[in-house]
């Protein structure tokens, strides 16, 4: 029976722009597994380092983007690792960002989408939902100048 892992975190990016909130995606490299595939920041935790600072160490890796503000997304999601034969838990964190993209090695490409354009262009059900919460939790209300849930915000 698979067993239950929780080994990575999932960073949702956003920026405002002309009073709308654009989403962060980017696009794998053709030599990696997933190449072509849209995604976004995908974090392991190193020894001793919780999964927030990992999102966030990994969204400098992966961008060179410092976050302006953090917050936890009341999101998990899941997915079925059939070569360790587990189900991973991934805690969801949200970085509203400014500043230019400078992409690592893994991705060849990066863009900004509306949340429906971004939600249309992962391949997975559970990063659609991730992307759809994020949106109505956070992105459209900072875009709108208003602040979401105080309980959420880390930074």
């Amino acid at each position: 029976m698979a067993g239950l892992v929780s080994d990575r975190a999932v960073l949702y990016v956003f920026k405002i722009e002309g009073g709308r909130a654009w989403y962060l995606l980017l696009r794998c490299a053709p030599d990696s597994v997933h190449a072509g595939a849209w995604e976004t920041v995908l974090a392991e935790p190193r020894d001793g380092e919780g999964s927030a600072r990992a999102a966030i160490r990994s969204l400098v890796e992966m961008t060179s983007l410092d976050p302006v503000s953090l917050w936890g997304l009341e999101h998990v999601e899941t997915e079925y690792d059939a070569e360790v034969d587990a189900i991973r838990l991934m805690p969801c964190f949200v970085a509203l960002v400014s500043g230019d993209v400078k992409l690592g090695n893994s991705h060849d490409a990066s863009r900004w989408f509306s949340a429906t354009e971004a939600g249309n262009a992962v391949r997975s059900g559970p990063k659609r939902e991730s992307i759809e919460a994020m949106h109505h939790e956070i992105g459209q209300i900072v875009a709108a100048g208003a602040e979401p849930e105080a309980r959420l915000r880390l930074v």
